[in-house]
Formats: C-alpha cells, sequence, structure tokens
C-alpha cells in the first residue's frame, strides 16, 4: 500500500524532466462546452448561471453512481467536488454570485461530456458562452499542472504494469477523498485501491 504523499513526491520527481513550454493541447468548442485535450488527458470546462444550491446537485446521483463531497463555502462562492465512476469523471462545480462553473478532468472525452450535459439537464445550470479569459484558465492549468501528473500516470501504470485508467482512477479519488471527504493516507488509499483493483499496489 502506498501514501498520497508518496504519489505527490514521486510526481514533483517527474516535474523537471516532464515540464514543456510548448504544449500540444488541443482546444474544441462543442456547444457551450470547451474542451482541453492533451493526448488522452480530457479538461472539460463549462461556465453559466446556477440559481439553486448546490446541495440539490448532490442529490441528482445516486451515491453508487456519483459521490459528492459537502458543500464546502467561502467567500464570495460555494465549492462541491464529486466523483463519478462510470464514467470516471473528477469534478468541480464553483458556485458564485454572478456566476457558475463546471469543471472536470476525464480519460474519457466522450464520457465527460455526457455527463456533463446530463448533470446540466438534471438541473438548473444554464450555460453561456464561455469567456476567452475562463479558457485561458482552463489553459494555464492542465499546462501548468495535468500535463506533468499525466506523465506520471504514464510512467508508474508502466512500472506497476495496470491501465492508467486504474492509475488515473486511483488517485484522483484517493485525492477526493483525503481532500474533500476528509480521509486519511491509509483510509484514502484503501479505498481508492478497492474501487480501482489496486489492492496489491505498492510503491
Amino acid at each position: 500500500m502506498f501514501s498520497i504523499d508518496s504519489i505527490i513526491i514521486k510526481i514533483k520527481f517527474y516535474i523537471p524532466f516532464l515540464y514543456k513550454k510548448s504544449m500540444n493541447v488541443k482546444v474544441s468548442l462543442e456547444e457551450n462546452l470547451v474542451f482541453l485535450e492533451y493526448e488522452k488527458l480530457c479538461v472539460l470546462g463549462v461556465l453559466g448561471k446556477y440559481s439553486g444550491g448546490l446541495n440539490e446537485v448532490k442529490n441528482l446521483y445516486k451515491k453508487e453512481d456519483v459521490e459528492f463531497a459537502p458543500v464546502k463555502e467561502e467567500v464570495g462562492r460555494n465549492f462541491l467536488a464529486g466523483f463519478s465512476f462510470k464514467p470516471v469523471v473528477d469534478i468541480t462545480i464553483v458556485q458564485c454570485p454572478n456566476e457558475a462553473s463546471i469543471v472536470t478532468y476525464s480519460l474519457d472525452k466522450n464520457g465527460s461530456g455526457d455527463f456533463v450535459k446530463d448533470l446540466i439537464a438534471r438541473s438548473d445550470f444554464d450555460p453561456f458562452l464561455p469567456e476567452q479569459k475562463f479558457i485561458e484558465q482552463l489553459r494555464m492549468e492542465i499546462g501548468l499542472i495535468e500535463e506533468i501528473t499525466y506523465k506520471a500516470y504514464i510512467s508508474m501504470s508502466k512500472a506497476l504494469g495496470c491501465d492508467i485508467e486504474n492509475v488515473f482512477g486511483t488517485i484522483r479519488y484517493c485525492h477526493f477523498l483525503k481532500s474533500y471527504i476528509g480521509m486519511s493516507d491509509l483510509e484514502s488509499m484503501t479505498r481508492a485501491s478497492k474501487q480501482f483493483c489496486l489492492r496489491e499496489l505498492k510503491l
């Protein structure tokens, strides 16, 4: 068994070798959805207006399909983190007085797109055309953080002899449980490893 800290250490180790100033990030629009793709990694973002409460979003799905953390209330915004298992999608919803956003991370572009469209259809989220500033924020995030972690996932999956989807799901779900649910390293990694069939994983 390994801790989330060991994963972070490994990712930091890879940074000097993996970072590039010019990145091959593909940006595309589908209706009001922004897709940013780097190899298999897909970051999806949509900007809009949401007048309902984020706790209402938590009741739209069964817990075995999508797990949500408690709503986090901050100055000027409310924050909701979630995790979908089929498809595997890491979800962030931010609600501000004048706008709201949904951002997801996945290795399944079509799956994440279908999930966000379904979430919009089930909720009162009213999407509108994204501003260039929003697109650039997403591009910066995938460039500074997600490209590096994605390549670390590839290296780890090769070293462990398992699919990158399992490594991606395990680490992202572990981070969700630790950061938003409040589980310990051991609890979060045990549960995430079991969820994605990496029970014997050791680093």
